[in-house]
């Protein structure tokens, strides 16, 4: 049975959800086809939900919603964001874009603000991203 639940979110993935997600009235419609993320250390949750000073209520409207299957989708839109941003980036770059100016584009897209996202935080990803990238290539 559908249910209405909260997830608290970053500012900055709340509004990336917003406009990625199926939003409607104010709430995000939870379809039984999206497939979410296998996780098999649910302690993760538990000290996700523990720590949730700071955070944006997403109102969630899904089939039987738990704590589980909210920190399977938080799991899942989080990384929608950072494999979005990382290809945005990575085409930008092809182009002759800066890295720096690419991502300060991509988060202009959904009007995520610096003290919502740090820009080191996202350099810090995208060199990430780079690294695993270049040795998946030499390996």
């Amino acid at each position: 049975m559908r249910k209405l639940a909260i997830l608290p979110v970053d500012k900055y993935l709340y509004k990336f959800i917003k406009c990625k997600g199926n939003f409607q009235s104010g709430m995000l419609v939870v379809d039984n086809k999206l497939k979410l993320p296998d996780i098999k250390d649910f302690h993760q949750s538990t000290r996700y939900f523990s720590h949730m000073g700071g955070k944006s209520n997403l109102k969630v409207f899904m089939d039987n919603p738990n704590k589980r299957k909210l920190y399977k989708l938080y799991i899942f839109y989080r990384e929608l964001f950072r494999q979005q941003m990382h290809e945005h980036i990575e085409r930008d770059t092809h182009l002759g874009l800066k890295a720096n100016a690419s991502l300060c584009e991509f988060l202009d897209l959904y009007n995520i603000t610096e003290s919502e996202f740090k820009m080191e935080r996202g350099k810090k990803s995208w060199q990430r991203y780079k690294e695993r990238s270049n040795a998946q290539v030499f390996s």
